[in-house]
């Protein structure tokens, strides 16, 4: 069966890792980040596995596919916090189809969480008297990381302008620091973007990804 579900994922060009038990796979669901996760509810441990799915900081929000025996083990599943399922037995056809509907789903969700690493200027406000120049460590869709000589106020509200390469205008938007350190590192959190900026900044990270 792991072979089945292994080449339906490889013809779609997604790379797999695979875990013989639900301990050691816990223990790397903790530390990295997958695009989604299948789990095989036959296996012991495979209801905690898919609890600790959902606990995961990483991995919260990836797509997962529970494998099961019948009606009743998919509707545990899904009480555990499975996306999808497939059912026993499966075929390389039934995989490879569920998995090519999934596909948009977990491309959506590596779009989300790709970090493109940048060095650019940002002017983060404070207010309209009160402004600061940081320098850019990475971005994604949901916010950045910065580079920062000043004091920045956890948890504070601030506004971003920036301008990204290859770009002929600014981005403008709203965020909120949400962690900080002792080097000057700064995460932000947008709060509030247009939807021609989230636009603009999406269609800039897709390019970007591409050339990884």
């Amino acid at each position: 069966m792991i072979d089945v579900v292994q080449r339906a994922l490889l013809d779609l060009g997604i790379g797999v890792e695979v875990y013989s038990t639900a301990d050691w796979a816990g223990e790397d669901l903790l530390e990295s980040k997958f695009d989604a996760v299948i789990v095989d509810c036959d296996v012991n441990g495979a209801p905690n596995l898919l609890k600790t799915i959902r606990n995961s900081p990483s991995n919260s929000r990836a797509l997962t596919f529970a494998i099961v025996g019948g009606d009743e083990g998919r509707h545990a599943a899904f009480e555990l916090g499975a996306s999808l399922t497939l059912q026993k037995p499966i075929s390389v056809d039934r995989a490879r189809s569920s998995l090519r509907a999934a596909y948009g789903l977990i491309m959506q969700e590596r779009r989300r969480y790709f970090r493109y690493p940048l060095d650019i200027a940002v002017r983060v406000s404070l207010n309209e008297r009160t402004q600061y120049l940081a320098t850019t460590m990475n971005i994604s869709e949901g916010g950045m990381a910065l580079r920062s000589n000043d004091d920045l106020p956890l948890n504070g509200a601030v506004k971003l302008t920036f301008l990204l390469p290859g770009e002929k205008s600014e981005l403008e938007v709203r965020a909120a620091i949400v962690w900080k350190d002792a080097r000057g590192h700064v995460g932000v959190r947008f709060e509030q973007v247009s939807v021609p900026s989230r636009t603009r900044l999406n269609d800039w990270l897709v390019e970007q990804s591409t050339f990884l």
